[in-house]
């Protein structure tokens, strides 16, 4: 068994990364979700731009609208009660595990306000709102000693745990290709799909749902 371990401590939002792997980001079948770490800041832009409302992805899907939490945020800036979960990376930086939405608002916010030239521009914000952006108190996960699997084990958890049955909830292609590439990946990797009790038990237990919703999913999946 894969025991989470997550400790709080502050990071700058410019050292938050968006996770290009994040399974809520797949909106065809020919999703890459493999994205190696060394390829994520130059991924960054792209992913950006996708909650910017701009974006013609961002008009379809739910996950991408973010009008409601940058209201939000213009009154009362970012309150961490449901804390941004993130994992390590070299050089200082971090990549948001759980929480993309609001790390993505919170970059879009301080970009707008910062090419804001005039006072009254509605883009500036208050110097407190501002500063409640700019640096973050997160939740990191402890890698120290985990192996891949095991790594990968921890973000399903903690994906499962949060937000399966969420208040956004998941739409049917993200939320069924997670549970397909949890059930390929469980040591040893299948190299084709086949039905295998264990391994619904294990995504099951994983993610923090019932066999039956896994089966489901891999059925909404593959058909």
């Amino acid at each position: 068994v894969t025991m989470l371990k997550l400790s709080p401590i502050f990071v700058s939002i410019d050292n938050l990364l968006l996770d290009p792997n994040n399974p809520r980001l797949v909106t065809d079948l020919n999703a890459e979700l493999n994205v190696p770490d060394d390829q994520f800041v130059d991924r960054q832009d792209a992913l950006l731009r996708r909650f910017d409302g701009n974006s013609s992805q961002s008009d379809d899907e739910e996950f991408f609208k973010v009008d409601d939490l940058k209201a939000s945020m213009r009154e009362i800036g970012y309150v961490g009660i449901d804390r941004i979960v993130v994992r390590p990376m070299s050089g200082g930086k971090y990549v948001v595990l759980e929480g993309n939405r609001r790390t993505a608002t919170i970059k879009l916010l301080r970009a707008s306000h910062r090419s804001a030239a005039l006072p009254d521009d509605p883009n500036r914000l208050p110097d407190g709102i501002v500063e409640s952006l700019e640096t973050l108190e997160v939740m990191a996960l402890q890698v120290d000693g985990l192996s891949q699997v095991q790594l990968e084990t921890c973000i399903s958890t903690i994906l499962g745990l949060r937000h399966y049955g969420s208040l956004l909830e998941w739409e049917p292609l993200p939320k069924a290709f997670n549970m397909f590439h949890n059930y390929m990946h469980i040591e040893p990797k299948l190299g084709a799909f086949r039905v295998e009790q264990s391994r619904i038990k294990e995504v099951a237990t994983r993610l923090s749902i019932r066999q039956p919703e896994v089966r489901q999913a891999l059925k909404t999946y593959i058909a």
